[in-house]
């Protein structure tokens, strides 16, 4: 059954009619409103979710990152954790542990410049 109201141009509603012979925008005298109102403000409650996800400080150290790792692992082992968020948090975890491994060895080169600097 169709919804037996008509809409603002003057048309039929074709949406489904529920037990009140209306669709369920035109059940109420403003539900059109509320569902509107509802559905912006779910979408600015996800905007707020996603911000305070990104606002998680990026690990320091080698040491952090093996740690954040293993919660992610624990996480995925539990169910808590979307297996494709994993792979994601796997593919940026292993650029960060090279970026750290070059940082080390950087260091570590210069340490042996400067020593060589000094027994010549």
């Amino acid at each position: 059954m169709q919804c037996s109201k008509r809409k603002r141009d003057g048309s039929k509603c074709r949406a489904k009619a529920g037990p009140s012979g209306r669709c369920a925008l035109h059940s109420g005298r403003n539900k059109a409103k509320e569902l509107a109102a509802k559905s912006v403000e779910v979408r600015k409650q996800a905007a707020v979710e996603v911000a305070d996800r990104l606002a998680v400080d990026p690990p320091e150290t080698a040491q952090a990152l093996l740690k954040e790792l293993a919660t992610a692992f624990a996480e995925v082992k539990g169910g808590d954790l979307d297996v494709n968020r994993a792979k994601a948090l796997s593919s940026l975890g292993n650029t960060l542990w090279r970026g750290f491994e070059f940082a080390d060895m950087k260091t570590k080169l210069s340490e042996l410049e400067e020593l060589i600097r000094t027994k010549l």
